[in-house]
């Protein structure tokens, strides 16, 4: 191989990983979705006293915010999920930090999965599981 060829592909190789480099870090900043901390979640072994409390809160990725109307909560049974919001906003605060509130108090006795879905300003999404007991079930 020639030098100056030599020379051409050495430059185009290194430019190329530059690139790659940038283009890397680029995304991974992207892919930063929002926070959900579920704050006072006790273990699904301890039966709660409906009507349970809750609180979660929202933290969003550096130089974004939370959108509150992309909040969802999705009861799951099985594989299936459904969404409930409706019928929890009125037993719940929100705020972009964060949800407080109880859980509705006419639950039947057992193990009760939602899933909290919340959206930042950049569109991304996060969920997090909660479960928690009511009664001795």
């Amino acid at each position: 191989m020639n030098t100056n060829l030599r020379s051409s592909v050495t430059a185009v190789v290194v430019l190329v990983s530059a690139f790659a480099t940038v283009t890397s870090k680029t995304l991974g900043a992207e892919l930063v979705a929002p926070r959900i901390v579920i704050e006072n979640q006790s273990s699904s072994a301890q039966p709660a006293t409906a009507p349970a409390h809750i609180g979660i809160r929202f933290e969003p990725a550096e130089g974004t915010q939370i959108d509150i109307s992309s909040l969802q909560v999705l009861y799951q049974f099985g594989v299936f999920r459904k969404d409930i919001t409706a019928r929890i906003l009125p037993y719940v605060t929100l705020t972009a930090s964060g949800l407080t509130g109880v859980v509705p108090p006419n639950l039947p006795p057992g193990t009760h999965t939602l899933i909290v879905r919340i959206r930042d300003s950049q569109g991304r999404t996060s969920e997090q599981e909660m479960k928690f007991r009511v009664g001795n079930h």
